[in-house]
């Protein structure tokens, strides 16, 4: 086996902190470096290079071709219609595969930096090859409550931006993030399909399928702010559940928590990006195509913000050992156990060895941090832990994001709530319908025209189900044929507008006239249930109790979730016992 093209060891400098997208844009140096250097990623090599953009955002999908010479000339188990991939989705592994990813392109993108900031001329040469050094991938956090997830437009509108030059003049140039142009080489047509294959630069929302279609980047707003009520709730819930194969992927587990993973939370995003049914899916919606738009990167880096945030709360929680792979890949086959120790391929951390969870598992390893964790006393994880909680309540406003009936106490520091939080648990097959698509949920009438569902006054939320269309070469869809995706849309906001009483006695008459669900298919808008017969919806309420001085909402100890088959059983998707 050849040695890799290059060894993934992170950004060099020392563990400086990656920046929020909304601070990253405001410090001239980095925007500076991070145009530049994103521009030569993406326009100033050529698609073949191992380092380029369009080769690193394959590794996640197409072309379908061995990356950093990983793996052998053939798959350890060759399927019966070609290549394997890489692909962990669905699985426990799916943020450890996504870290070393994300360390691979900042790796590229600082190496770029570094290189530009070496031929300023400007007094302050020194200083911006500091900044250099301690460049790092922004991350955009779409929980951010001051701006309800919406990235600047930097990220979303600017065709061009503003930078200072290597001779230190301030200049206007084509902005890189807000899509990639491809390459003649190799032509689109042989490794892409379908309308990807014609259009020339990634899109979000594509307002049309055709050859000239454009980004809709207004829709991604949209996306944005109207399910960030239901994505903060997912955020909240997901940093008390200690459980890593309920935390890390949205695949159905044999006791299911009624609590959105990571992996949900990161489809729903995908799909708020790249657009979902009923409209046109752009790049981001596909998982064969999402990595070649550039905003794939920085909603990854959120990702994993997300993840370390969860493994500071949850230390001693982590991959189990021989968890079957379904699928396999270049290199695992299939059914084969996957635990901490397993090859992360393609991502080398030698030329002879890859990284593993375990390698892993620290952002030290990269040479990155996040703000948020800048100056905890390590040495002390308990008082590291408490100060983070304290950190966390300061940033993001989870008490608002569940419901809120506090009785009055003496001790309002003590001032404890217990409710019920009701929610709609969705699960259906992964790949039954050959691509992504989404399930709608409803209170009252939907309308006739799919495209007005979203904005209807009825709309509750919607359940994301992240995929390939092409199922035929990734062994881990294709071997999944009947893996079920899981997740939850919350009931809460919706039902406090209606009703005074969230007692089942209440709740679950006024839930059975008034539920509603639709799936929709980029190909098929108003999809028949008939075509997804494996779908489940189910009703379910979860004791919950929170206290004023704690960030985070909890699950009452000792009290199981309350299911209420009654409400849906009978129709078509309800639930079936």
């Amino acid at each position: 086996m050849p040695p890799p093209d290059f060894v993934i060891t992170g950004a060099s400098g020392g563990p400086s902190p990656r920046l929020e997208i909304q601070a990253f844009v405001q410090n001239e140096k980095f925007f500076s470096l991070y145009i530049q250097a994103l521009t030569a990623m993406t326009a100033g090599q050529d698609q073949i290079n191992v380092k380029s953009h369009f080769q690193v955002g394959g590794v996640h999908g197409r072309p379908y071709v061995q990356w950093n010479n990983s793996g052998g000339t053939d798959p350890v188990q060759p399927p019966a219609d070609g290549w394997d991939g890489y692909c962990f989705h669905g699985s426990v592994l799916f943020p450890n595969w996504h870290r070393p990813y994300v360390a691979a392109y900042e790796q590229i993108l600082q190496n770029w930096a570094i290189s530009i900031a070496s031929k300023y001329t400007t007094p302050d040469k020194a200083a911006w090859q500091e900044a250099a050094l301690a460049f790092r991938l922004p991350y955009w956090d779409w929980m951010l409550p001051q701006t309800e997830g919406v990235p600047p437009d930097q990220v979303l509108t600017q065709a061009q931006v503003s930078i200072i030059a290597s001779n230190g003049s301030t200049v206007l140039v084509p902005n890189p993030i807000i899509a990639y142009r491809f390459g003649a080489v190799p032509p689109l047509g042989s490794v892409f399909e379908k309308n990807f294959a014609t259009w020339p630069t990634t899109l979000r929302c594509p307002d049309s399928a055709l050859p000239q279609a454009h980004s809709q980047p207004a829709a991604v707003v949209q996306n944005v702010r109207v399910l960030y009520p239901q994505r903060l709730k997912a955020f909240g819930e997901l940093m008390i559940t200690s459980d890593w194969l309920q935390m890390s992927n949205h695949t159905r587990a044999i006791n299911p928590s009624y609590a959105n993973s990571l992996e949900a939370i990161h489809d729903g995003m995908h799909l708020n990006v790249g657009g979902r049914a009923p409209n046109v899916a752009g790049h981001m919606s596909e998982t064969d195509y999402a990595g070649h738009d550039p905003i794939f990167f920085l909603h990854h880096a959120n990702v994993d913000y997300i993840l370390e945030l969860w493994q500071r709360l949850f230390p001693n929680s982590w991959v189990p050992d021989s968890t079957a792979q379904d699928g396999g890949s270049w290199t695992v086959i299939d059914q084969s156990p996957i635990g901490p120790k397993s090859d992360l391929t393609p991502f080398w951390n030698s030329e002879t060895t890859y990284w593993n969870a375990n390698s892993a598992r620290t952002t030290k390893a990269f040479n990155y941090s996040y703000p948020i964790l800048v100056g905890l006393d390590e040495s002390n994880p308990e008082k590291a832990r408490l100060e983070l909680k304290e950190r966390f309540r300061k940033l993001y406003d989870l008490k608002t994001a569940f419901p809120s009936k506090p009785e009055s106490a003496s001790n309002p520091s003590q001032l404890e709530e217990e409710y019920l939080d009701w929610r709609v648990h969705v699960e259906a097959e992964t790949h039954a319908l050959g691509g992504s698509y989404s399930v709608y949920i409803f209170l009252g009438e939907v309308p006739n025209e799919p495209k007005e569902w979203m904005g209807s006054s009825s709309f509750v939320g919607v359940f994301d189900v992240f995929t390939r269309t092409n199922r035929d070469n990734c062994p881990n869809c294709r071997a999944n044929m009947t893996a079920i995706s899981e997740g939850v849309i919350y009931l809460g906001d919706a039902l406090k507008k209606t009703l005074n009483s969230w007692d089942a006695k209440d709740v679950v008459p006024y839930l059975r006239e008034n539920l509603k669900w639709r799936v929709a298919q980029s190909e098929e808008p108003n999809t028949p249930l008939s075509r997804l017969p494996s779908l489940e919806v189910l009703v379910v309420a979860l004791p919950m109790h929170q206290k004023d001085n704690d960030p985070f909402p909890h699950r009452r100890a000792g009290r199981e979730a309350q299911r209420f088959p009654e409400v849906t059983q009978g129709r078509e998707g309800g639930a079936s016992e």
